[in-house]
């Protein structure tokens, strides 16, 4: 089966990535529920109750709305434990610190004195 679906993917790779915009949009919370069980561990619910548990706001800034981009499900690397769900801009800023608490209290501390706070 899987070989077939490869040789039709390879014939007309637009019509196969049509069907799957089209799957997509037809079943949004099912692929989204597939991804979260098999990259997260939980399921729509276990998202659903971590998002209201936080306000239904991200757990970096307190905002909501402020971006058109999803919101991420933030996780330690090491031990794949979920922590919260952020927005896209407090996932890019905690990536780029590499999650180091250090580097994100420098940045701060940096910021408070340049402000003159």
């Amino acid at each position: 089966m899987l070989e077939n679906d490869r040789q039709r993917y390879a014939i007309s790779p637009e019509k196969k990535k049509k069907s799957a915009n089209k799957y997509y949009k037809n079943n949004k919370i099912r692929v989204l529920e597939n991804m979260l069980k098999r990259t997260y561990g939980i399921d729509y619910k276990d998202w659903q109750k971590l998002w209201a548990d936080q306000g239904n706001v991200c757990a970096g800034c307190g905002k909501d709305g402020h971006t058109k981009k999803r919101h991420h499900v933030d996780h330690d690397h090491k031990t794949g434990k979920v922590r919260g769900i952020l927005c896209h801009y407090c996932n890019i800023a905690l990536g780029q610190c590499f999650d180091d608490p250090k580097i994100l209290r420098s940045l701060a501390d940096y910021l408070e004195k340049q402000n003159g706070v």
